[in-house]
């Protein structure tokens, strides 16, 4: 049943809370984070995609449960890598 979703490695961009304090605006130094996230993808459309990292196959269900999901805008997305899953 895992095997419905594909698993993926997303390199993505996210804002960044600037130093709090007072800090003269001249020695301001900014740089855009980037973040890896590898999971399932769930969801995805024009707008976002969805990943959950850790999917458990519920015994007698048709269903998956999953935790520890992150929702991740297509416009912050650099690149995306389909993994693949080694047969056990």
């Amino acid at each position: 049943m895992i095997n419905k979703y594909k698993l993926v490695l997303i390199e993505w961009e996210d804002s960044q809370l600037g130093f709090q304090g007072w800090k003269f605006i001249n020695e301001q130094t900014h740089e855009l984070p980037t973040y890896i996230s590898v999971g399932f993808l769930v969801h995805e459309d024009e707008k976002y995609k969805v990943l959950y990292p850790h999917i458990k196959d519920v015994q007698g269900d048709d269903e998956l449960a999953g935790s520890g999901d992150i929702l991740i805008p297509v416009s912050a997305i650099r690149k995306q890598i389909e993994l693949s899953i080694p047969p056990s």
